[in-house]
């Protein structure tokens, strides 16, 4: 015991002069992992890199990057901004189907945000034969669930409730 408690001690100083040893040498005015680079005046700013740079968006202003020297790490020049581009709104018409919603108007082509339109209407379910299946997307209508039950009111419910978020979901979408 006295052997494994005096190991641990040796161990413990040990990472405690190696963790000093860093901000010691950093104290002294040294950098670690530093690397020599040739003065600015020297460089031909062969390896370069192109940073901060982003593309214009319908809304937002892009910025073309700056151009920075790997290696003196200076940035040799300065990007420009760049306009955002706009929008570019289409006329689009989505049919409505059993669930899903409509949609009549201008929608960008480039983002996809709505500028002007209108909703239609799902069509609901539609059962001209009478085979109790939906002639236009042939769902099964009498899939029906026993309310009579807790799990069949939750099934009923959460059908309903899917019905809904579809509904509103396809509006955004």
């Amino acid at each position: 015991m006295g052997i494994l408690k005096k190991l641990i001690s040796v161990l413990m100083a040990v990472i405690m002069v190696i963790s000093v040893i860093p901000s010691a040498a950093m104290a002294s005015g040294a950098q670690a992992n530093s690397v020599q680079t040739p003065e600015s005046s020297d460089c031909e700013h062969v390896n370069t890199e192109l940073l901060n740079a982003c593309e214009a968006s319908c809304t937002e202003a892009g910025y073309t990057g700056d151009i920075y020297c790997l290696d003196c790490e200076k940035v040799i020049s300065d990007g420009d901004a760049i306009e955002p581009i706009g929008h570019n709104y289409e006329f689009v018409e989505i049919e409505p189907d059993c669930y899903a919603l409509g949609y009549t108007g201008y929608i960008c082509s480039v983002c996809g945000e709505a500028e002007t339109g209108e909703c239609v209407p799902h069509l609901g379910h539609f059962d001209e034969n009478g085979d109790n299946i939906c002639d236009r997307c042939e769902a099964d209508m009498l899939a029906v669930y026993d309310t009579s039950t807790f799990i069949g009111w939750w099934l009923s419910f959460l059908h309903d409730f899917i019905f809904v978020f579809m509904s509103l979901l396809s509006l955004f979408v």
